[in-house]
């Protein structure tokens, strides 16, 4: 089942790369092969999935992107966006629904360490061998000279450029590399055998350094923030320490967006960014304008954009290169399933919150410090996603959405198969936050 597992969200974190080796009717077929192989693997073990235990923000957010069909706009392109949805969904679920949480970061750890390993030996190879940039497979731009941002490799690694890797995309292959580092790093913290978990730290820094993604760093600066106030806070007495604790942590963080607000030029020049955050600002102008015209239940779903659609084949194109999403997660989902989605992704990313912060103990120890440090990847792996949304819509497809789904339901279901008889369904309910956390207390990685 791990190995499974690991195709599974392999296929999902290289994204990009099926479509330039393959085209997308390509990509399709490896998509729709590895979700056919996980379902027969999960009927052979008898192991079914209870709809009852999806998050009904999931559920609802699912029901109404299918819904959506009846007043899409562009009914194909819904369709068709509608299928990689409901197979990354099944990838997710059954990501949670076979492994335990230590194995699902194990599965995580070496699918995103395989594509991050395959992006550097194939720049590597660009470089040394073919010598020039490559376009992705199947692609003819005749006479004209091809955008900048449709090369799969621009062949800069000997340059020092950033890197695209298997994705095609710095910033695709960067959040992979992001996420690599917070599992490695959790599983650094609690390994017998440490030499995976160390390479995998490495290769992810390697990479992060090569992609130099100022959007990610900043994410992984927030996810550190964040979790480093949290441990301040489960450290402290509870009580009245903890009031103040947690006051003063408020008043440091009202401090610090209050100074970002107001240097915030200062700080987008520092990152290597314009005032237009690289042209998105156009973008969110384009999809505010269309959110206008249908508020309440948006245009119909598409994640990504259909770009055979005339809704979205002239809707943005920078730099020759039409773009599929709105660099805004939110906004996006306000686009096509109005006010009323985005009221539902709401409840789905504030569920997920719920669960992944229950893993977490009640206090922080010296002793527990590395076991907390283990527990608090499911949220550290959220929180990316929810800062990354705010300027990337990839939380919403591909292996973004996957990990989303694998937050939100793998607190809800047991840690064991369970076992049956009457007294052994009592046994097999979910874990009790006790339990969980005993589990992670105990596991050996």
């Amino acid at each position: 089942m791990s190995l499974a597992a690991t195709w599974g969200l392999f296929v999902a974190f290289a994204g990009s790369a099926w479509t330039n080796l393959l085209t997308i009717w390509g990509y399709g077929v490896v998509a729709l092969g590895s979700v056919v192989l996980l379902a027969l693997l999960s009927r052979r073990s008898g192991l079914a999935f209870s709809p009852r235990r999806l998050p009904w923000g999931l559920a609802c957010y699912l029901g109404l992107a299918v819904v959506s069909i009846i007043w899409s706009a562009y009914r194909v392109g819904t369709v068709v966006t509608l299928l990689g949805l409901l197979m990354c969904t099944a990838v997710g679920i059954f990501v949670a629904r076979h492994l335990s949480w230590a194995d699902v970061l194990t599965a995580i750890q070496r699918a995103a360490g395989g594509v991050l390993g395959l992006s550097l030996l194939f720049e590597v190879f660009v470089s040394l061998v073919i010598r020039h940039p490559v376009l992705p497979f199947f692609t003819d731009y005749g006479d004209k000279e091809p955008p900048l941002l449709a090369y799969w490799s621009r062949d800069v690694l000997l340059e020092g450029g950033r890197i695209q890797g298997l994705p095609g995309n710095a910033n695709l292959l960067a959040f992979v590399a992001a996420v690599a580092l917070i599992v490695s790093a959790a599983r650094l913290a609690t390994a017998t055998h440490r030499a995976e978990a160390l390479g995998s730290v490495l290769l992810a820094l390697l990479s992060l350094w090569l992609t130099r993604s100022s959007t990610v760093l900043v994410a992984l600066i927030g996810v550190g923030v964040i979790l480093a106030a949290i441990t301040v806070f489960l450290a402290l007495r509870p009580g009245r320490p903890r009031q103040f604790g947690a006051a003063a942590i408020l008043l440091i963080t009202a401090g610090g967006v209050g100074a970002a607000i107001i240097h915030w030029r200062v700080i987008l020049s520092g990152f290597g960014k314009s005032a237009d955050l690289t042209g998105r600002t156009e973008i969110w102008a384009k999809v505010i304008e269309r959110i206008a015209e249908r508020p309440v239940l948006g245009w119909g779903f598409s994640s990504p954009w259909a770009s055979w659609e005339p809704q979205f084949s002239e809707f943005v194109i920078r730099n020759g290169v039409r773009q599929l999403q709105a660099h805004n997660a939110w906004l996006d989902v306000t686009m096509q399933l109005g006010l009323v989605g985005a009221v539902v992704f709401l409840a789905l990313i504030t569920q997920t919150t719920h669960g992944t912060l229950s893993l977490l103990p009640h206090r922080v120890t010296r002793s527990t410090f590395r076991t907390f440090f283990a527990a608090a990847a499911p949220f550290s792996l959220l929180l990316l996603l929810v800062l990354q949304s705010l300027t990337e819509s990839r939380p919403l497809i591909e292996s973004g959405w996957v990990l989303l789904v694998i937050l939100a339901i793998k607190p809800r279901v047991p840690e064991s198969p369970p076992a049956r008889g009457r007294a052994d369904a009592e046994a097999a309910r979910p874990h009790t936050l006790s339990r969980l956390r005993s589990r992670w207390a105990r596991t050996s990685w």
